[in-house]
């Protein structure tokens, strides 16, 4: 099997169908019931895709994503957001700007489902095709290792964040528009506007300091621009 996954809910009945529809599809599947053994099986088997509940019986499925994207071993593993409609707006926003790159209400059509998931597996391949390590002024990027560090000190990125930065990186000089950053960043993904761009840019620039963080320009109403190859 290509793909493994690690599904995160405390529905017997949902891991079960989940499982099954999974593996019709080659896939193979990790499960757990609540928050902390997903935590301990995300760091341990290393899952291209990680489904996440919300409502876990003992933390929230927004501290699961939080302790996954803080931990440099785990931050570049996409996750999906599976939960029930009395999640609320706020919850949804929380969620994409916590790092999931997709977010599925239940009910839900199998199709649909596969569908997206699919589209993740797309764009992880599609990003594995451009790793490679990049050290300049200080800074060095390590894609295989999903590491960044300034002056041989590990900064603590998300996968987004990281994300971003290479692909200022690669087209630097150039204006990247809104659209285009939030395409190559969280690929089809719902739920994502430019408020959501803008948020995550901020933290990149916080986490890299004032010297890096100085070259990557806003260009009001229309994108960003990196104007130094870092």
């Amino acid at each position: 099997m290509r793909y493994k996954v690690l599904i995160i809910d405390d529905n017997i009945c949902i891991l079960e169908a989940l499982k099954e529809l999974l593996l019709t599809e080659n896939i193979s599947v990790i499960t757990a019931e609540n928050g902390e053994k997903g935590i301990d099986l995300a760091t341990k088997t290393k899952p291209d895709v990680i489904i996440l509940d919300l409502l876990l019986p003992d933390i929230s499925g927004h501290k699961v994503q939080r302790i996954l994207k803080q931990d440099r071993t785990t931050s570049h593993i996409p996750i999906l957001i599976l939960t029930g409609t009395q999640v609320t707006e706020k919850d949804q926003v929380l969620c994409i700007e916590n790092g999931a790159c997709e977010y599925i209400t239940k009910p839900f059509d199998n199709n649909v489902f596969i569908a997206r998931l699919k589209n993740i597996f797309r764009w992880q391949d599609y990003k594995c095709k451009l790793k490679q390590t990049i050290k300049k002024y200080g800074l060095e990027i390590n894609e295989d290792e999903r590491y960044v560090k300034i002056k041989g000190k590990i900064v603590n990125l998300t996968q987004i964040e990281t994300d971003l930065l290479l692909t200022l990186i690669r087209r630097h000089e150039q204006l990247l528009s809104y659209k285009y950053l939030l395409e190559t960043t969280f690929g089809y993904a719902e739920h994502v506007n430019t408020h959501t761009l803008i948020t995550h840019m901020s933290n990149l620039r916080k986490k890299l300091g004032p010297y890096y963080a100085k070259y990557i320009l806003t260009i009001k109403g229309l994108g960003y621009k990196l104007v130094k190859y870092i």
